[in-house]
């Protein structure tokens, strides 16, 4: 397989017969250049993002659960005291 580039646009060739490599070779006569299959693989690499979810107020943290149990419980504890 050739890399075939013109531009931005990029083609992949097979070259296994005479009639591949006429295919190619009219390619090249028409402005089209080799090109390494790297250039091609990095042009179209997509970067990953992470997304990050955002904390909303109607979604409480953890940490403010954990308090509000604690503090239920306590206030159970004083209420069976009585």
């Amino acid at each position: 397989m050739k890399v075939l580039r013109k531009n931005d646009e990029f083609r992949r060739m097979p070259e296994k017969g005479v009639a591949d490599q006429k295919a190619i070779n009219m390619l090249l006569g028409m402005g089209w250049n080799y090109s390494p299959k790297k250039a091609m693989k990095d042009f179209y690499k997509v970067e990953e993002k992470v997304k990050v979810k955002p904390e909303t107020s109607s979604e409480p943290s953890v940490k403010a659960k954990t308090i509000a149990k604690e503090r239920r419980a306590e206030e159970q504890k004083k209420i069976t005291k009585k």
